[in-house]
Formats: C-alpha cells, sequence, structure tokens
C-alpha cells in the first residue's frame, strides 16, 4: 500500500531513551494473523497521519493499514510534529507490538522522543546521509566557535550537525558554516570507525542528530549498518520552520465591495463541538410520539365522492365540508365493542 505523502523518518528515542505514546482502539486482526505466535516485544515502522476530525493521529503502519489511533491530547502535545504536515510529509517513527496476557489482546505503544526535541530544528540536506541513531557521544564545545550564550539559544533542541575527521586525532562538528566543537576523547573511536564504515554520499556530507539539553550537547549516533532500511538515512527538508509560520487568517476583497474571509480551522473551530460518535448520544425522534386528544383529528379522510346537494337554497357543500361531515359519521367505527 503506497503513502498518500512521502515519508519523514524521526529519532525514535533521544540516546536509547524515548517515550512510549500509548494507541487506542487498536485494529487486533492483522496483530494476531502475524504476531499471534510470538510474546515478545516486536518493533515496527509507522507513519502519523492527521486526522482532521477528530483532531488526533491516525497510526498507519508503513506499506500496510492502520494500527489504532493516537488520541487528541497525545498529539496535543507535540505541537512540532505540525511542521512536518504543514511541509506535506508524513512522521515516521517506530512502533511497539507486545502481547498483554491480561487482557487477551495485543498493544501498541508509539515511541517518540520528548516533545521538545522531537523535530530537528534545522535541515540536514537533500544529498546528505543521516547517520542513524542510537549511542550519546559527547562534543566538546569548548573547541568551538560559539559562545555560552548561543550554545544556550541552541537548548533544548535537536540539530543536524556535519562531521568530518580530521587526521587521525579529531572528529570536527560543525553547525551550518561554524565549528561546533569536537568529538571527546572518551567516544573518539567509535564516531570515527562509524564514519569510516559509512558509504560517502555524493557530495561527501555526512550527518548525525545532536541533542542540547539541560547545558549538555551530545550526538545521537549508530553505524550506518544499524538503520533498518535505506529511508531512515534520508531526511528531506522541512518548509515550515514553525507550526504558527502561516497566517491566521485571509481577507479578500470582491469587485462588488463585499469581503470573503478565510481562517484555519483549528483557530475557528469551537474548542467544545459537538460530539461526533454514538457513545453516549440521546436518540432524536423523528415522529411526533404525543397521545392525540382528538381521535377524530387522526383518521385519515376517505376520497371524497359526488353527492347531491342537501340544502335548501340549491348550494353545493365545498370537499372540505363533505371531508368533516363524513369524518364526524364515522368516528370510532373500526373499534372493537
Amino acid at each position: 500500500m503506497e503513502l498518500s505523502l512521502p515519508v519523514y523518518p524521526l529519532a525514535p528515542s533521544t540516546w536509547g531513551a524515548g517515550e512510549e505514546v500509548t494507541v487506542v482502539d487498536v485494529v487486533q486482526s492483522p496483530l494476531f494473523a502475524e504476531f499471534g505466535g510470538t510474546r515478545h516485544t516486536s518493533y515496527v515502522p509507522v507513519v502519523l497521519e492527521p486526522n482532521a476530525v477528530e483532531e488526533n493521529w491516525r497510526v498507519r503502519r508503513l506499506g500496510a493499514g492502520v494500527l489504532g489511533e493516537i488520541a487528541q491530547f497525545d498529539r496535543a502535545r507535540y505541537v512540532d510534529l505540525e511542521r512536518i504536515h504543514q511541509s506535506q510529509l508524513l512522521p515516521m517513527t517506530l512502533a511497539a507490538v507486545k502481547f498483554d496476557a491480561e487482557h487477551g489482546k495485543f498493544a501498541v505503544d508509539v515511541i517518540l522522543p520528548p516533545p521538545q526535541l522531537a523535530v530537528p530544528r534545522n535541515n540536514a540536506g537533500p544529498d546528505c546521509l543521516v547517520l542513524p541513531s542510537g549511542d550519546m557521544a559527547i562534543i566538546d564545545t569548548e573547541r568551538g566557535e560559539f559562545s555560552a550564550e548561543q550554545l544556550a539559544s541552541l537548548a533544548p533542541g535537536q540539530w543536524f550537525v556535519g562531521l568530518q575527521t580530521a587526521g587521525d586525532t579529531d572528529v570536527v562538528v560543525t553547525l551550518g558554516e561554524r565549528v561546533l566543537g569536537c568529538v571527546s576523547a572518551a567516544d573518539l573511536d567509535d564516531v570515527r570507525a562509524m564514519l569510516l564504515d559509512a558509504p560517502s554520499p555524493d557530495n561527501g556530507c555526512i550527518v548525525a542528530r545532536a541533542f542540547f539539553l539541560d547545558g549538555m550537547a551530545a550526538l545521537d549516533i549508530a553505524d550506518y549498518s544499524d538503520a533498518a532500511d535505506p529511508m531512515w538515512l534520508h531526511v528531506p527538508d522541512l518548509t515550515h520552520s514553525g507550526p504558527d509560520g502561516g497566517k491566521q487568517f485571509e481577507t479578500v476583497q470582491f469587485p462588488d465591495g463585499s469581503w470573503a474571509v478565510t481562517v484555519d480551522r483549528s483557530r475557528a473551530a469551537v474548542p467544545t463541538r459537538p460530539r461526533t460518535n454514538s457513545q453516549g448520544a440521546e436518540p432524536a425522534p423523528l415522529v411526533d410520539m404525543d397521545v392525540v386528544e382528538d381521535e377524530g383529528a387522526s383518521i385519515l379522510a376517505e376520497p371524497a365522492t359526488a353527492e347531491p346537494p342537501s340544502s335548501d337554497d340549491g348550494d353545493y357543500l365545498t370537499e372540505v365540508q363533505k371531508a368533516r361531515r363524513r369524518r364526524s359519521q364515522d368516528v370510532g367505527r373500526h373499534r372493537k365493542p
């Protein structure tokens, strides 16, 4: 099954640890068909599709059907992921599938980084090779060109940084056109080995994810071969710098002097909108269930037939008068004695 939009690979975790976001309304049948004989946790790639009606996420397995949904509350926590949707891309991450023996069904959790670290604040570049996430490698920022104030402005956040070997003694970390620092001596050998094992892209640009948090800057990096699929190694550019980058409203004036105002649905919708599901909703009667007081009024009129005039002056009765006369004579004739 092909996706409607390209995917945007996320780092499922930060330095090996991620948040497990519960998936509700899990579709059980495909999970039993594939994982029915296993009791360990399986990890599958998924994409998060925005549901404009319920304002939640549909969790779709990559290349397959929907697994379930992520509640509106959890989606609202990850505001930066709206940048990905606005860029016409689908966030891709991992989901943990495990059998819940107590309830006799499968449970699914989507793995995401903390909200403030979920989406990179810059682009890697369309031709760059992005190494997978995995282990922490400290960046020695004292050897870089950034001041303490500039480093503080980068946190908390995730950034794509370039990696270049400098002889046999250093791995230089760059952010934009400036040197951020060098990989610490304790992690130097491991990072150098990862760079040597990675294939060189056409432009020679190898990128990794760096996290800035609590006064510390460190790579989140793993070997090239740890990527389950090559699509994880290439991250497209985001065209929106923030979730609220668009205009709040637009106005158009027509030649006749009238105006049209267009407002984004998320800004125009009432927070307490009507329920869209049938659970707990009151039934709406479609007919009047009250007792009819005038029984004669509830009996349908029979087709009118021509009758001779009954008045002395020779005037004929109208059809309405004829129907009323027959109705008054026939009241109750269908009742049982």
